[in-house]
C-alpha cells in the first residue's frame, strides 16, 4: 500500500482497504480474489531439493487450473523509473528519475551461479598454486637429496631405508597440514565436500612429493658422480648445439635445466596471472550475481574471503618464484665466476641472463595470459584481453628486471 501514500501522484492506484472476504465480496462481486500467496512447509534453504518441492506444489494448483508464479529465491532491488511532462503539442519530454522499491524473481538463482562461477575461479587458482608448490618443492629438493642420497648410499645405506627416511619427513608434513585443513573445514559447518576434498588433497602432495624426490634422488645417486653433478641435464643442452654468442649460452642453460624453467615459469604465470585477475574476480562477481538487496549483503559477506584466497594464491606463487629465481643464481655463482675470468663484461652476462629469463618468460606469459582469461570469463561470461595482455607484460617485464639486477 505504500504507493497509494506518495504525495506526487506518480503512480495512479485505485484505494486500498483491509477487509474480510465476506465485505469484500460487497465491494468486487462474487470473485473478489485476484492471487492467493502459498507457503510451502518444511523449505529453510535455496538449494536443489527445496526448488523441487516448489516445483511439485507448483504443478499441483496449476493442475486445478490457475496461474503460478513461483516467487520463492526472489529480492527486493531498488529500480530508477523515469517520469515525464505533457506538453502542449501532444508530447511528452523526461522530467525526473525517481527510485521506486521493486522485487526481482529468480534473484537467488543467479547469486548462486554468480558465486558458484567465481568460487569455480577460485578453487582453480588455488589447485594451480598447490600443483606449483608441489613442483618446486620437487625442484627445490631435488639438488640438495641428490647429494644426501649419494652420501647415505656411499655409508652402506639400503635403498628401502633411504627411501622410508624421506617418505618419514614427508608424512610429518602431510598430517600438518590435514590436521589444519580438517580444523577449518570442521569450523566452517561441515557443509562443503569440496573443502574436506580439498584437505585431503594438499595433504596427498607431500608424500607425492616425497616418492618423486626418493625415486629421482636415488636414480641418481647411483651414478660416481651424482655428489658433484650438480642438476645439470647436458642431454637436452645438445638441442642447441653451437655456442656463438652470450644469447645463445643464455638459451643453452635454459634448455639444459628443462623442470626447473618449466617451474618457474609456472610459478610466475600464476602469480601473474593471479595478480591481474584479481580486481576482476572480486569486482565482477557484484555484476554477476546482480544488483539486488540478496547479491549486495553476499557480496560484502563473502568478498573479504574471496580477497584472502587470491592474496594467499599470489603470495606464495610469488615468493616459489622468487625462491626458484634466486636458487638458479645460487647455483650458478661458480659458472658466473668462470665466464668473468674467460674475459665476458656485464654487458654479456646481462645479456646472456636475458636470453635465460625470455625463455622462462615465453611460456609464463602463455600461463598468466590463459589463466587470466580464464579467471575473467568464469566471472562476467566473456573473456577480457586487456587482462591477458596486461599479466603476460607484467611477467616480461619482471623477469627481464629480474636478469639485470642479477647480472
Amino acid at each position: 500500500m505504500t504507493p497509494t501514500l506518495n504525495p506526487r501522484g506518480l503512480i495512479n492506484l485505485p484505494p486500498l482497504a483491509l477487509t474480510d472476504l465476506r465485505s469484500a465480496e460487497l465491494l468486487r462481486g462474487e470473485a473478489p480474489i485476484d492471487a492467493v500467496r502459498v507457503r510451502i512447509n518444511g523449505i529453510d534453504r535455496f538449494g536443489d531439493a527445496s526448488l523441487r518441492q516448489i516445483q511439485r506444489v507448483a504443478g499441483a494448483i496449476e493442475e486445478m487450473g490457475l496461474q503460478v508464479d513461483i516467487v520463492a529465491g526472489s529480492s527486493p532491488q531498488t529500480v530508477e523509473v523515469t517520469t515525464s511532462q505533457p506538453l502542449g503539442t501532444g508530447t511528452s519530454s523526461p522530467r525526473r528519475w525517481i527510485e521506486q522499491p521493486w522485487t526481482t524473481l529468480g534473484a537467488a538463482e543467479r547469486v548462486v551461479i554468480g558465486f558458484s562461477s567465481a568460487n569455480a575461479g577460485l578453487l582453480t587458482l588455488s589447485a594451480l598454486t598447490a600443483v606449483t608448490l608441489a613442483g618446486g618443492m620437487i625442484v627445490l629438493q631435488r639438488g640438495v637429496r641428490r647429494v644426501e642420497m649419494g652420501v647415505l648410499r656411499a655409508l652402506g645405506w639400503s635403498r628401502a631405508r633411504i627411501a622410508g627416511w624421506v617418505l618419514g619427513e614427508a608424512l610429518w608434513s602431510a598430517s600438518i597440514v590435514l590436521a589444519v585443513g580438517l580444523a577449518a573445514w570442521w569450523a566452517a559447518g561441515r557443509t562443503s565436500g569440496i573443502g574436506l576434498a580439498t584437505s585431503v588433497a594438499l595433504a596427498l602432495v607431500f608424500p607425492l612429493v616425497a616418492v618423486v624426490s626418493a625415486w629421482a634422488g636415488l636414480r641418481a645417486a647411483a651414478t660416481p658422480s651424482a655428489i658433484r653433478g650438480g642438476d645439470m641435464d647436458a642431454t637436452l643442452a645438445r638441442i642447441v648445439r653451437q655456442v656463438r654468442t652470450p644469447s645463445t649460452y643464455g638459451l643453452r642453460s635454459a634448455v639444459a635445466r628443462p623442470l626447473r624453467v618449466l617451474v618457474i615459469a609456472l610459478a610466475v604465470g600464476v602469480a601473474a596471472g593471479a595478480a591481474t585477475a584479481a580486481v576482476t574476480v572480486v569486482g565482477g562477481t557484484a555484476a554477476a550475481v546482480g544488483p539486488t538487496r540478496l547479491a549486495g549483503a553476499l557480496v560484502a559477506l563473502l568478498s573479504p574471503s574471496q580477497i584472502g584466497m587470491l592474496i594467499i594464491a599470489i603470495a606464495a606463487s610469488t615468493v616459489l618464484g622468487m625462491t626458484l629465481l634466486r636458487m638458479d643464481m645460487r647455483s650458478r655463482e661458480e659458472e658466473m665466476r668462470v665466464l668473468s675470468a674467460c674475459g665476458w663484461r656485464r654487458t654479456d652476462r646481462r645479456m646472456m641472463l636475458a636470453t635465460h629469463r625470455l625463455a622462462i618468460g615465453v611460456p609464463a606469459a602463455g600461463v598468466a595470459a590463459m589463466l587470466g582469461w580464464v579467471l575473467v570469463n568464469s566471472v562476467l561470461g566473456v573473456g577480457d584481453p586487456v587482462a591477458a595482455a596486461m599479466a603476460s607484460a607484467i611477467v616480461l617485464a619482471g623477469l627481464q628486471l629480474d636478469a639485470r639486477w642479477s647480472a
